[in-house]
């Protein structure tokens, strides 16, 4: 859902590049892309939150929990928040500057750590915000094992969705 939603983020301004280099073919096609990303990301929407209700767990808070952990490069923008809010993600689930501060302070450092020993940067001092991180990445919001559990339940209701499509 993360990673549909930059293409949101995206695709109007590549539309808008692709148009500026008069490319209007490629900008058609890729302004159908991004329109359809938009139904992608609500039905991501709705699987997230009902996952979350069956858990007992708020969904904005679970859904920063999971971004930060596993998406960290996601964290920055720039976001079309409009396009967001049109399918059902308000700020407060991807913007760190809309987050409580508790879980600002808590997320954003380790993740960042995280993304950074990604990419090769600072190995030592990565490893050691990477030691914190999966612990603070939830601090608040929902502990390790109820991430895990989180995670488990959303794939199994995702395959049990995709083979009734299939039938």
């Amino acid at each position: 859902m993360s990673q549909e939603a930059r293409g949101l983020d995206a695709g109007q301004r590549l539309v808008a590049r692709l148009m500026g280099l008069g490319d209007r073919r490629t900008a058609g096609i890729v302004a159908q892309i991004a329109l359809e990303e938009k139904a992608h990301v609500a039905i991501g929407v709705a699987w997230f939150k009902r996952v979350c209700e069956a858990q007992g767990v708020a969904a904005p808070g679970a859904f920063r929990s999971l971004l930060a952990s596993l998406s960290p490069e996601l964290l920055k923008g720039p976001f079309n928040h409009i396009a967001r809010s049109e399918v059902g993600l308000s700020q407060d689930w991807y913007d760190v500057q809309c987050w409580p501060e508790g879980e600002r302070a808590a997320m954003v450092a380790p993740a960042e750590a995280a993304a950074a020993k990604g990419r090769g940067e600072d190995p030592a001092a990565g490893a050691s915000a990477g030691a914190v991180g999966a612990a603070a990445v939830t601090a608040g919001v929902i502990d390790g094992a109820g991430l895990e559990e989180l995670r488990r339940r959303l794939a199994l209701m995702l395959d049990t969705e995709a083979a009734a499509a299939a039938l």
